[in-house]
């Protein structure tokens, strides 16, 4: 249940998470690691639910670090109550990140929280 692809995951089921920066893959094995993804237009975050991988965000590279920490940190600690909850990705517009990039919810989100 997501627009392009992409998809509203339980914070329970997340077992990994993973960043794909987007490119010719043996262009980015000649970048050091650290440099991967500023140097990549845009990377996608992934997450493994056990049944396989699901695309939970697409940003450009220079954000996908600090996308992934967030969801990483609420994958460790849900806040409150919410571990059986959605987690999903504000819609990011062009050039601009959102305030806030990720949102927990007990429901489906209302559509300006759709993912992108």
């Amino acid at each position: 249940m997501a627009e392009d692809g992409h998809r509203l995951v339980r914070l329970s089921r997340i077992a990994d998470i993973e960043v794909v920066p987007d490119g010719d893959p043996n262009d980015l094995a000649r970048i050091h690691p650290s440099r991967r993804l500023t140097m990549s237009r845009r990377a996608t975050i992934m997450v493994s639910t056990g049944e396989g991988w699901v695309r939970v965000l697409t940003c450009p590279g220079q954000d996908a670090r600090q996308a992934w920490i967030e969801l990483s940190k609420l994958v460790a600690e849900p806040p409150g109550s919410q571990f059986g909850s959605y987690v999903h990705a504000a819609t990011w517009s062009r050039g601009e990140k959102p305030r806030v990039i990720w949102k927990v919810a007990a429901k489906v989100p209302e559509p300006e929280w759709a993912a992108a």
